[in-house]
């Protein structure tokens, strides 16, 4: 289709309201956080299952995103189990 990558991120942008990066963050944190209160995964499996390869990097935007650590996370947001 002969369009660039600029040209495609500016599209995004004009469209969603954030960047590529910003979005794809975003999706990734609100998909930790289903797992975090719902599952029994550690943080480093969720961490890995939301794309992130390096969980110590997962934490510094976890933090960076939510104000908390995934465990504090974890901790505070936790379903009760039937």
């Amino acid at each position: 289709m002969n369009f660039s990558v600029p040209y495609i991120s500016a599209l995004f942008r004009r469209e969603c309201g954030v960047t590529f990066r910003e979005y794809l963050i975003r999706v990734r944190i609100e998909k930790s956080c289903q797992l975090l209160r719902g599952s029994k995964m550690t943080v480093q499996e969720i961490a890995s299952c939301v794309g992130y390869s390096d969980p110590a990097f997962f934490y510094k935007t976890f933090r960076r995103e939510m104000s908390v650590s995934p465990d504090e996370y974890r901790r505070k947001n936790q379903m009760p189990s039937p």
